[in-house]
């Protein structure tokens, strides 16, 4: 819920500047100020480990059975702990990294995976969650994959408020981002899908991004 308020809050700023004129010494500490939103490994860290924790609260009641044949406890959550590490450390990856990184886990994590075959069942051991553990631990990406599509939302804001910072000052639009340093930027904004700088039309300020 944070994550999608922080995408409708970035979209709903990108229109303000695009069709209002804001005043520089407006814009220009925030831009600073927003930096801050694509800092923050640590907030999603501790989101994932709630999330680990709420899943298995929410299996707790299986800690009344005993094990059995069926019914492990014990090494299920051992590789929901696993899990969560995984993802974890891929929150460490820079997004234009994060494919190839995201594919290595992915690989290594399926690897441990069961394959399930309906008619042995029956025969499984800890088949309760074997099943469970193939639903919701199967996709490492997607948590990330939102991390990085949000970052570049901030990162386009942030070049999109320089942008109108420096048009209000210069009644245009600059030619390259080395122009917009060190007044309305501290350095280049970089893409962080690809690791380099965005570009824009310098007369309409519109930033453009590679084609998916």
């Amino acid at each position: 819920v944070g994550d999608t308020m922080k995408r409708i809050g970035l979209k709903t700023l990108q229109i303000i500047l695009r069709t209002q004129d804001v005043p520089s010494k407006v814009l220009i500490p925030q831009i600073a100020e927003m930096e801050k939103y694509n800092q923050n490994e640590s907030g999603l860290k501790n989101a994932l480990k709630s999330e680990y924790l709420s899943g298995k609260n929410g299996l707790a009641f299986v800690n009344k059975i005993g094990s059995n044949f069926y019914i492990q406890p014990n090494r299920f959550f051992t590789d929901m702990a696993e899990d969560t590490r995984q993802k974890m450390i891929l929150t460490d990856v820079p997004c234009h990294l994060l494919n190839q990184a995201t594919k290595e886990h992915q690989k290594s994590f399926e690897e441990k995976l069961p394959k399930i075959v309906m008619w042995k069942l029956p025969f499984t051991r800890n088949a309760f969650f074997e099943v469970h553990k193939s639903v919701v631990m199967t996709d490492l990406s997607t948590t990330q994959t939102k991390r990085c599509e949000t970052d570049l939302l901030v990162e386009q804001t942030r070049l999109q408020m320089a942008l109108e910072a420096y048009k209000y000052d210069n009644n245009k639009y600059p030619v390259f981002q080395s122009e917009l340093v060190p007044k309305y930027l501290t350095k280049s904004i970089l893409n962080p899908l690809t690791n380099i700088e965005f570009s824009f039309n310098k007369d309409t300020g519109e930033i453009m991004l590679p084609k998916q």
